[in-house]
């Protein structure tokens, strides 16, 4: 048998799906064997591919809930005088609530992107409870809180990976 892209080359290897002659050129590895390449277009999964209008809407969504929710820890903060641990759970929270929220607009899909998109809303969060709201900083409340930061991108990635 010859390729049937290189007519000059002689194969033995047949693609997988539609059983067109192909060199090793001309193959691209799947799960289930080797395909063409007409054959591997048409069959790539569509999970890690999420579109810039979604992008757009989920840079939208985290930065908004990320301002939001900053203020609303600082508020809980000023109001209620709790121990620092308290922190701990908000974070952590959030950053379930946050992937569970990019998961729905992103419909299931998941990505490398997807955890970045998130890790802003987490971030934006922070900085609005540290920086722009009553303009108050404590030392020992920000080194736990980042902390709790970082768990909460943590959880983000295990999600949305």
């Amino acid at each position: 048998m010859n390729c049937n892209k290189h007519p000059k080359i002689t194969t033995k290897l047949k693609c997988h799906r539609c059983e067109i002659p192909i060199c090793p050129k001309c193959l691209v590895q799947s799960d289930v064997g080797f395909k063409c390449i007409n054959c591997h277009k048409l069959s790539m999964p569509n999970i890690n591919t999420i579109s810039y209008l979604t992008q757009s809407i989920l840079i939208t969504t985290m930065c908004i809930i990320g301002v939001l929710s900053g203020i609303l820890i600082k508020l809980i903060q000023i109001l209620l005088v709790l121990p620092a641990m308290i922190d701990i759970f908000y974070w952590v929270i959030l950053g379930y609530v946050l992937s569970i929220i990019s998961g729905k607009i992103a419909k299931g899909k998941r990505s490398a992107r997807l955890v970045w998109i998130t890790a802003i809303g987490i971030g934006m969060s922070y900085i609005t409870s540290q920086w722009f709201l009553f303009n108050q900083f404590s030392a020992q409340n920000s080194t736990i809180e980042v902390l709790a930061v970082a768990g909460a991108i943590y959880i983000i990635y295990l999600k949305l990976r």
